[in-house]
Order: structure tokens, then sequence, then C-alpha cells
């Protein structure tokens, strides 16, 4: 009995540790509730979203869905730039128009016959929710349609008159509220995070070209220690983008040309990572020719050239063209 008590305690414990995500509870929450400048932010755009909605609900009497408006609004992100606030606006307003049109449809064509509106309902929720799946975005749209048409389907003419009040109640006070508070607490310029973002990418390379050439005993005078890109990198700036082009529209004249380079540092910032991870030890502590150290130079000063172009917004074109000449390139290509 004493011998199955402490694994029992063990397997115990390694159950609350899956449910608090491998953490004790203490550690969980010392980490969720821990204050940190952007999360302030984020807790007084939640606070003055909710504040507005429940001022203007109760003032206007407005009908229930108003404490629906405020859990939708709390279950957004209330970290997103500006970019993503106003085009996650934009595009959840056209869905709460077209589940609009859904419900008032549902209900004025098979609102009578409950036969006929529970299976059309079901139909219209499981298409909904195959179209979130397959573009990955929380529509919502069998959320209000449920809410609209199915909470009472004994009252449709009533019902019709809920679902025409989607529209200024979730998508006016609620999405518009979330997503005007967001455009004037503090937001977050996208174009910003899109060069800070290049900039970290350019200096990984950076580091990994000068870490190379301090393996192989090249004396470094100012060695920069960064950590390296993470994953879907890529991902993260085109999206980064595709928000700023909301938020700046004459950068989408440009767009073809930042696409561009943006897949050409992409693909720079690959070929560096698999090479500092494919070169052996005994390998890197060899010394280099000439050839091959001008190679390494050249790279490493046109990434930290290009980085400081796009940190301080300067055309740094020329004195890449002027670094990356045929000259240097080649000649190792050459002898290789």
């Amino acid at each position: 009995m004493n011998n199955g008590d402490p694994q029992h305690t063990k397997d115990l414990h390694k159950k609350q540790n899956r449910l608090w995500f491998g953490t004790s509870l203490a550690q969980f929450l010392k980490i969720e509730l821990k204050d940190f400048p952007s999360r302030r932010v984020a807790a007084l755009r939640l606070f003055i979203v909710s504040l507005i909605i429940a001022l203007v609900g109760q003032t206007l009497h407005v009908p229930p869905l108003g404490a629906i408006a405020v859990l939708i609004c709390l279950s957004y992100d209330a970290y997103a730039n500006a970019g993503q606030s106003l085009g996650f606006g934009l595009r959840q307003l056209g869905y709460i128009i077209l589940t609009t049109g859904l419900s008032v449809f549902a209900l004025m064509f098979a609102g009578n016959d409950v036969w006929l509106l529970l299976p059309l309902s079901l139909v219209i929720i499981a298409l909904a929710l195959f179209h979130a799946r397959l573009i990955a975005w929380p529509t919502g749209i069998a959320l209000w349609y449920s809410v609209a048409v199915l909470y009472s389907p004994s009252t449709p003419d009533e019902n019709i008159y809920n679902a025409l009040w989607n529209i200024p109640i979730i998508g006016v006070l609620a999405i518009g509220t979330w997503t005007v508070v967001h455009l004037t607490i503090k937001p977050q310029d996208p174009l910003k995070l899109l060069k800070v973002s290049i900039a970290e990418q350019l200096a990984a390379v950076e580091t990994i070209f000068t870490t190379r050439m301090a393996d192989s005993g090249v004396n470094i005078h100012k060695r920069v220690i960064r950590k390296h890109s993470t994953a879907g990198s890529l991902g993260k700036i085109l999206g980064l983008l595709a928000n700023a082009e909301l938020i700046h529209p004459t950068i989408r004249q440009q767009h073809d040309s930042y696409l561009a380079l943006f897949l050409e540092i992409d693909g720079l910032r690959q070929i560096a990572i698999w090479l500092d991870q494919v070169l052996t030890a005994e390998y890197r502590a060899q010394p280099m020719n000439q050839e091959k150290l001008n190679v390494y130079l050249t790279l490493q000063n046109a990434c930290a050239t290009l980085r400081q172009g796009v940190e301080e917004s300067h055309d740094v074109s020329g004195q890449i063209e002027t670094l990356l000449t045929d000259d240097v390139l080649h000649r190792y290509s050459l002898q290789s």
C-alpha cells in the first residue's frame, strides 16, 4: 500500500502538470498575470471596449445581443497592430452582413416550417464551419446565425427583427468599437513592425557570417550576438506587409518590389542557416583563403548596409550594387 502511494502521487502530479501546460497552477498564474507594457495596453483596450458597449447598450436599451457583442470583442486579439485591427474589422463587418442576409432568407423561406428550417440551418452552419476551417479565419457566421435563427425558432417574425439587429449591434457597436479603440489607443504601425522584422532577419544572417569568420581565426572587432529568426518568418513578414498596405495605401504601388526583396532576404537567411548547421567544427576551424574571406566580408557588409537602410528608411541600393560586384563574387566561384 505504501509502495503505491508515491506512484499515485506522481501520476496525479503529472496530470496536474498537463492540465496547466506542464507547470503548476502557481507558475501558470505567475506567467499569465505577469505585468508588461503591451499587456497594460491590451487590458486598457478591452476595458474601454467593454465600457462603451455596456454604456451604449444600457442607454439605448438594445436587445440582449449586446452581451454577446461584449463576449465577441473580448475573444479578439487585443495585441493586434493597426493594420490587423482595420483588416479584421472590415472583414468581420462583411461577414456580419452576409450572416444577416442568410438569417433573413432562412426565416422568410422556412420560418413557419420547423421541419424545413432545421435541416436548412444545419446545412448553412455546416457550410459556414467548413468555410471558416478552409480559410483558417474565425468568421463567426455559424454562431451569429444560430443566435438569430435557432435561439427561439417558434417566433420567426421576432427572429427576423433580431437578425436585422446583428448589423448595428455586432457589426457597428461591437466590431466597430473594437476597431476604433485599437486604432486610437497606442496603435502599432505595421510598417515599423515590418522594418524591425526585416532588420532582425538581416542581423541574423550577418551574425552567421561573422561567426563563421571568427571560427576560421579572422579577427572580428565587433561581434553582434542575436537570435536566429524562427520558422514562419516569411509568412509573418508577408502578413505585416498586407497590414501595412491597409494603413499606408501608397505601399501597394511597390508591392511587387517589396515582395521580391523579401523573398531574396528569406532565401539568403535560409542559405545562411543551412550553412551554419551543416558545417562541422573541424571545417570551421580551417583558415579561409583570401577569395572566400572577401565573399564573406562582402555579404556581411551588404547585410549590415541593407539592415541600416531598412531601419533608417534610406535607399541603399547603390551601395549594395557597389559591394556585390561580379569581380568579388565570381572570382571565388570560378576557383571553387
